[in-house]
């Protein structure tokens, strides 16, 4: 769990009460929510492993094929700072032999201009774009450093924030990385042997598209 956001948070009780999972991680964030204090609730009654991960941890998925996830922040980094709630969000870099994706949930600038001053490899195959492409994320810096092959925007169509945001596009375009969007592909998922790259969308006709 990202951050305690709806939008980020939503899916997580159907996916508990229908998956036996071994482990969550959450961003340690509090909130009142009722819909997360719900979600703590159903993980204390049915004793599931809750941990809060910590900057620069490593997190290992799966030991024998080397799937890790590096954790560069999250809200242990600075709450002393007041964060807002989108920049407390648990920020990974996925890596799987060769391949690599970063997954920024909500953060925003601050949190890309902490993350380009503390860590030197940030360079990803695959960007999950910070925010749903709302302009206070996906700086020019930050995507620089990344160098995305691909860059995903998770985003509903027709949505009130009106997100994605045009300068943000034109940043992901000028970056020369292909661009998948919700709204427009539908799901996007991944395929990868740790050397090649793969993906495929939700459209029927659609077939798989090697990189």
């Amino acid at each position: 769990m990202t951050h305690p956001h709806n939008d980020h948070i939503g899916g997580i009780l159907p996916v508990l009460k229908r998956f036996t999972v071994n482990e969550i991680l959450d961003s340690g964030y509090k909130s009142t929510s009722n819909f997360y204090l719900k979600i703590l609730q159903y993980i204390k009654e049915k004793s599931i492993p809750y941990y809060i991960p910590k900057q620069n941890e490593t997190l290992i998925f799966d030991e024998s094929a080397g799937v890790n996830a590096s954790v560069l922040s999250c809200y242990s980094f600075a709450p002393e700072k007041g964060m807002n709630t989108n920049n407390a969000s648990i920020v990974l870099r996925l890596t799987y032999k060769n391949i690599s994706f970063l997954l920024t949930g909500d953060a925003e600038k601050e949190v890309e201009e902490f993350n380009l001053w503390e860590h030197s490899e940030i360079q990803s195959d695959v960007l999950k774009v910070g925010h749903h492409g709302g302009r206070t994320s996906t700086t020019n810096d930050f995507l620089s450093a990344i160098a995305p092959k691909f860059s995903v925007i998770s985003v509903g169509q027709n949505n009130q924030f009106k997100h994605p945001h045009q300068a943000v596009l034109d940043n992901l375009r000028a970056a020369g990385s292909q661009l998948l969007r919700t709204d427009i592909n539908g799901t996007v998922e991944f395929l990868t042997d740790g050397v090649e790259l793969q993906y495929r969308t939700q459209q029927p006709n659609d077939e798989i598209n090697q990189f």
